[in-house]
């Protein structure tokens, strides 16, 4: 038995030398194609930076146009506001003079008219005197005369 024991060892020692054989080839394939993901992968990273960077530069870019366009349109609204207040001011103005104008012209009006007015009241209340007057007379008259 003893040479089949040999045998079995042999062919043991020749599987495992097959095995290291090829678990080193493995592992220097792994380590080969590790070291190539590594470096696929730290090349998407700097390239992924790299977008982020063009990014954040577009970006400040883009706020720097958007503070210009903010800083142009306050500057329009302030003058736009000015010209507007100008035309407010001018435009009260006018309405204020002929506003005097109207007010003028009405108390005028209210003024002859109430000398009109009070004549013609003046001339009501001497009627209503002389018909009150008529009517005593006759209700004095009447109780003068026997029915």
């Amino acid at each position: 038995m003893r040479i089949v024991e040999q045998v079995f060892e042999a062919r043991m020692i020749a599987i495992e030398q097959v095995f290291a054989a090829r678990m080193t080839a493995i592992e220097q394939k792994l380590t080969t194609e590790t070291a190539a993901i590594k470096e696929s992968i730290k090349s998407r990273s700097d390239l992924t930076d790299q977008r982020i960077s063009n990014v954040e530069d577009r970006l400040s870019q883009m706020n720097t146009l958007i503070e210009a366009f903010r800083r142009e349109l306050a500057a329009e609204i302030r003058r736009v506001e000015e010209t507007l207040s100008a035309d407010f001011v001018r435009m009260e103005s006018g309405v204020d003079t002929r506003l005097a104008a109207i007010k003028s012209d009405v108390d005028t009006r209210l003024a002859a008219m109430s000398g009109s007015v009070d004549m013609r009241l003046a001339a009501m209340a001497e009627k209503l005197d002389l018909v009150r007057r008529e009517l005593l007379a006759e209700i004095k008259l009447s109780k003068l005369q026997p029915a």
